[in-house]
């Protein structure tokens, strides 16, 4: 997925949820969500390992100053 869709649909996502009082919305919120759901399971490991990497790289995972 390029990262000007990722970017757009996050965008959608936060203003779908800023709203999500709105009960008529709701439906709404969950496609979007539905929609964004493979693509969060696809990024996850991505984001762990970059994660992992930058604890191993700065010593772990003491206090942050």
């Amino acid at each position: 997925m390029k990262p000007e869709r990722l970017t757009l649909l996050e965008d959608e996502l936060r203003n779908l949820i800023a709203h999500e009082y709105v009960e008529d919305k709701l439906h709404e919120l969950h496609l979007a969500v539905l929609e964004l759901a493979p693509l969060l399971i696809e990024l996850t490991p991505k984001v762990t390992a970059f994660g992992g990497m930058l604890i191993a790289r700065h010593g772990g995972l003491g206090a942050v100053s």
